[in-house]
């Protein structure tokens, strides 16, 4: 019996994990509060991301490893780097210039850029887990370090698009 009413309690906690649990007035469970953006600068790009939090319940940095802002008007990455933990970027169809800021971000295999207005692709060269990039459409990128680029993507098993010139 003392079985069922664990099992029974666990179930109302699971499914109740947004809402504080009280038993005789007591709080037995309170869910943790969902992670605030604070370190964007760029109000589409922190948009986005909480959105994402939102969506996904992310309560910690660690826990975001997914991120969709394609078409969503972003120019800047400033402050990206404090989401570590992402391992799939999705920023096609913005603004962006400067991808700097990518370069911290060590766990990336998934990155799309395309028809963005990148010219220097160098910050790519240290994600050595990159498995799919797509940057076509970016008619100002030097092709000497996508070149470098490919053939890291490459040896992972992966594929990489890149602009037409290149």
């Amino acid at each position: 019996m003392k079985t069922l009413i664990r099992a029974a309690a666990l179930t109302l906690i699971g499914g109740c994990s947004q809402y504080d649990i009280s038993v005789n007035d007591n709080v037995v469970y309170t869910p943790k509060p969902l992670l605030k953006e604070s370190s964007i600068s760029d109000e589409n790009l922190k948009t986005c991301i909480e959105q994402a939090i939102q969506d996904r319940k992310v309560t910690a940095v660690s826990q975001l490893t997914r991120l969709q802002c394609s078409h969503a008007g972003v120019t800047n990455l400033a402050g990206l780097e404090r989401y570590f933990a992402i391992a799939e970027l999705d920023l096609a169809d913005n603004q962006i210039t400067d991808i700097s800021t990518l370069g911290r971000l060590g766990k990336l295999t998934l990155l799309h850029l395309e028809n963005n207005h990148i010219s220097d692709a160098a910050p790519l060269l240290s994600l050595i887990k990159l498995t799919d990039v797509n940057l076509e459409g970016n008619s100002d990128v030097q092709c000497r370090d996508l070149q470098q680029v490919k053939q890291a993507v490459t040896e992972n098993n992966g594929s990489i698009l890149l602009p037409e010139h290149c």
